[in-house]
């Protein structure tokens, strides 16, 4: 269904002379990565309507799709199983911003989650192998964002804003939880 509205809309474009046919697939390109920045935070705003806290899923998402964007992790290899597994992910961890309390449990997951992030990042996808300068740029990216997101929760949490708190901790933590399977499968030398 994405593929074909991305499809629609590069051929509706073409049709109105605002792009050239010859151009489609870079197009193509352009709209699916602007729709794998987005789906994220769009997945999140609505079922954090439909769950009554909007609020609080962008709050978690945002530091999630700073991490993850660095950090990389475990990658569907099916669009609509990415969705589906997206969808259920964020209303799981919605689920616990609203069910959480900020304390010690929490951030001992969370400096756990950082270190694993720094330790671990960034994760080769099947999509995008990164070359070794990729990959040193985005280790010392991906350690900088989720030091500070860490630093960030704690502050928030210190300073009597625990429910901003959970939720940050949330987004980072599930970051840090995507690459478990890449890092087992790497561990057990299984091709990704």
């Amino acid at each position: 269904m994405i593929t074909k509205c991305k499809k629609g809309i590069i051929t509706w474009l073409i049709k109105s002379g605002v792009i050239e046919a010859s151009d489609r697939e870079l197009y193509e390109y352009a709209l699916h990565s602007l729709w794998l920045l987005v789906a994220p935070l769009i997945i999140a705003i609505v079922f954090g309507i439909i769950m009554g806290s909007p609020g609080e899923a962008v709050i978690m998402i945002l530091p999630f799709m700073a991490v993850r964007k660095f950090s990389g992790g475990y990658h569907a290899k099916r669009e609509r199983n990415c969705l589906i597994g997206s969808s259920l992910l964020v209303m799981l961890c919605i689920y616990c911003t609203d069910h959480l309390e900020y304390g010690v449990t929490i951030s001992i997951c969370l400096i756990l989650a950082t270190i694993s992030l720094t330790i671990f990042s960034p994760i080769n996808s099947e999509n995008h192998r990164l070359d070794s300068d990729e990959k040193s740029r985005y280790k010392v990216v991906t350690a900088v964002i989720a030091i500070i997101v860490c630093a960030l929760s704690i502050i928030l949490a210190t300073v009597g804003f625990s429910a901003a708190a959970v939720c940050i901790a949330v987004g980072q933590i599930l970051s840090a939880v995507l690459q478990i399977p890449c890092v087992v499968m790497h561990l057990m030398k299984i091709e990704y």
